[in-house]
C-alpha cells in the first residue's frame, strides 16, 4: 500500500508539472518531453491523465482539461505533417539555418535520417552540392561509419534546442552566444586565430584540437594544414593525452577514426 502512495503521488507531481509546462510555455510534445525529461508517450499519457488533473485540480479541472485539449487540437491542425522544431527560433535566414543544422548533425553525431525526423528537413537537400562536396568526408564518415547511439544524440539536440530557448527568452546575448558556441568552432577557432607558431599546446588545447578533428572526420595531415602542427608529433600527443581512463570514449573514437582514415586512404589509392 505505501508502495502504491509514492507511485501515485510521483504520477501526480508528473502530471501537474507537465500539465503547466504545457499550458504557460509554447513547446511542442517533443520540446514538452525532453524538457520535462519524460518519454513523448509517457507525457501524452500525463496530459491525458483526467483522474490526476480532477485531484490536482478540483475547482476548475474541467477547465483545464478543456484548455490542453483545444492546445493540443491546434498544435495538430498547425502541424499537420508531424510534431517538428522550428529552426526559425535560431535563425531566419535559410543559410544560417543550414550552418546550425551542419553544426548540430556533426556535433551530436546525428545522422540525416534523425535530423529529417526532428526538423521535417533533408539535410542532404538543404546542403547542395558545393556544401556537400565541402563537408563529403564528414558526412560520409557520419552516415556509414559513425556508431552514435541516435537516441543520445536526439536527447542531447532537444537539451540543446530547450537551452537555446531559455537563452533567447532571457534575451541575454552573452547566454546565447554560450549556448551557440556549444556545437560550433569557437575554441578551435580561437586556438587557430591566436596561437603563435612554435609555442606548446596545453593539454585543453589538445583536447579541443582533438574534438574538432572528431567533428570533421580530418585526418592527422588535415590538422596540420589547419592548425600547422606536426601530425606525428600531433597524434603522439593525443595518444598520451587520452591513456587516461575519463578520456576512454574519446580514445575509442580517435581510433575508430584513424582505422578510417587509413583504410579510406588505401582505398582511394587503389581507385585513384
Amino acid at each position: 500500500m505505501k508502495g502504491n502512495f509514492y507511485i501515485k503521488e510521483e504520477v501526480n507531481l508528473e502530471t501537474k508539472r507537465v500539465v503547466e509546462t504545457f499550458l504557460n510555455e509554447d513547446l511542442t510534445i517533443i520540446e514538452l518531453a525532453s524538457k520535462c525529461h519524460m518519454t513523448i508517450n509517457k507525457t501524452l499519457s500525463r496530459l491525458r491523465n483526467s483522474y490526476g488533473i480532477s485531484l490536482l485540480y478540483p475547482s476548475n479541472s474541467f477547465d483545464i482539461m478543456q484548455k490542453i485539449k483545444e492546445k493540443m487540437a491546434l498544435m495538430e491542425k498547425k502541424k499537420a505533417n508531424g510534431d517538428f522544431l522550428n529552426l526559425n527560433v535560431f535563425y531566419k535566414d535559410p543559410q544560417n539555418q543550414k550552418k546550425i543544422l551542419i553544426h548540430l548533425a556533426l556535433t551530436f553525431r546525428a545522422k540525416s535520417q534523425l535530423i529529417k525526423d526532428l526538423f521535417n528537413v533533408n539535410l542532404r537537400d538543404l546542403m547542395g552540392d558545393e556544401d556537400y562536396n565541402f563537408y563529403n568526408i564528414s558526412f560520409l564518415y557520419l552516415e556509414n561509419f559513425d556508431d552514435k547511439d541516435q537516441e543520445v544524440a536526439k536527447k542531447q539536440i532537444l537539451d540543446f534546442y530547450n537551452n537555446f530557448l531559455e537563452s533567447a527568452k532571457s534575451r541575454n546575448t552573452d547566454k546565447i552566444k554560450g549556448v551557440l558556441r556549444q556545437i560550433t568552432d569557437y575554441k578551435a577557432s580561437e586556438l587557430q586565430k591566436n596561437h603563435i607558431i612554435g609555442s606548446p599546446y596545453t593539454e585543453d588545447d589538445y583536447l579541443t584540437l582533438l574534438n574538432y578533428q572528431l567533428k570533421y572526420s580530418l585526418t592527422n595531415a588535415g590538422m596540420n594544414r589547419l592548425f600547422s602542427i606536426d601530425e606525428d608529433h600531433y597524434k603522439r600527443k593525443i595518444q598520451v593525452i587520452l591513456e587516461k581512463e575519463e578520456y576512454s570514449e574519446l580514445r575509442r573514437r580517435f581510433e575508430h577514426l584513424q582505422d578510417f582514415n587509413s583504410f579510406y586512404y588505401i582505398q582511394s589509392r587503389r581507385h585513384g
